[in-house]
Formats: C-alpha cells, sequence, structure tokens
C-alpha cells in the first residue's frame, strides 16, 4: 500500500499573506466583545467551568488583539467557540465556511488510518495513498490538535476534519 507523507501543507491553511498595515484593533475588540456578551455570555451550551475558560480565553485575545496574526485570532476564536463542547456552534458566513487557500487533496479518515480520496490534477498519483504525516506530525496528534478549534466529540471531529 502507498504512503503520503504531505510536508508544508499547513501554509496553504493559511488565510493569505500576512496584512501589510496593523490590524484594527478597536475592530478587533468590538468583535471579541460581542463574541463574549453575544455568545459566551448568553449560549446554553456551556456549562459554568467551561464559560469561565471561555471567558479567559475571550480576554486573552482581547490583551493581544493589536498585535495577534490574523490566522492566530481566527484560530483563538475557534478555540473559545469550540470549548463549549457543541459541535453544532460556529463560525457563521459564508467567508467562515470556505477559507481562500485549500489542499489540492480530500482526505477522509477509514478504520486503518487517513488516506486520500480525492485529489486535484497535479496529485492524481496520491490517489489512495495513505497519510503517514502532515509536516512531520502523524494523524492522530493533528486530529487532537484540530479538536481544540472545534466544537463536539472527537469522533465527530474526526469525520468533519476530512
Amino acid at each position: 500500500m502507498r504512503s503520503a507523507i504531505l510536508a508544508g501543507l499547513s501554509a496553504l491553511l493559511m488565510l493569505g499573506p500576512p496584512a501589510v498595515a496593523a490590524p484594527n484593533a478597536k475592530a478587533r475588540l468590538e468583535g471579541l466583545d460581542a463574541l463574549r456578551t453575544q455568545y459566551v455570555l448568553k449560549s446554553a451550551s456551556f456549562s459554568p467551568a467551561d464559560r469561565e475558560q471561555a471567558m479567559a480565553m475571550v480576554e486573552g485575545l482581547e490583551r493581544r488583539a493589536d498585535n495577534l496574526p490574523d490566522v492566530d485570532l481566527l484560530v483563538g476564536v475557534l478555540r473559545v467557540i469550540a470549548s463549549a463542547h457543541n459541535g453544532h456552534d460556529s463560525l457563521g458566513g459564508k467567508e467562515a465556511a470556505a477559507p481562500p487557500a485549500r489542499l489540492p487533496v480530500h482526505m477522509i479518515w477509514f478504520a486503518d488510518g487517513l488516506f486520500i480520496a480525492r485529489a486535484g490534477p497535479q496529485y492524481v498519483d496520491l490517489l489512495g495513498a495513505k497519510v503517514t504525516a502532515i509536516d512531520g506530525v502523524a494523524p492522530e496528534p493533528l486530529l487532537k490538535r484540530l479538536n481544540e478549534a472545534s466544537g463536539g466529540i472527537p469522533d465527530s471531529v474526526r469525520q468533519d476534519a476530512t
């Protein structure tokens, strides 16, 4: 059976090139305030302990709002949402659902591992290959990290991640 080691793909997951201008801290703070007041404080999905953790995460993002790279802010917000442990909660809107940079392959989890199920024309030779690492890290540890930014139970994250 063929195996694939996908190196350097994390760069493809970035939201685009780093911003040339400094981020708008005021707009970010307003957005984080809305995250706190309209989601964290109102959602019935949070346990008291999870709500406290989410509030601390929002406060941490606020402290760094003026110099946090866009992708780090996005991951921070996703972690706040994931801390509710509700797989139905997510960022809304078309832009949140489809990042501009996409992987040229589609991977699916099977009982014996992660496999490439679809590929762009230049990667057709990878179809059916088992993914053994992405940027030098095995799929299982990456899945655990993904769970930090995705709500729900780990098995649902496994299905949604591919």
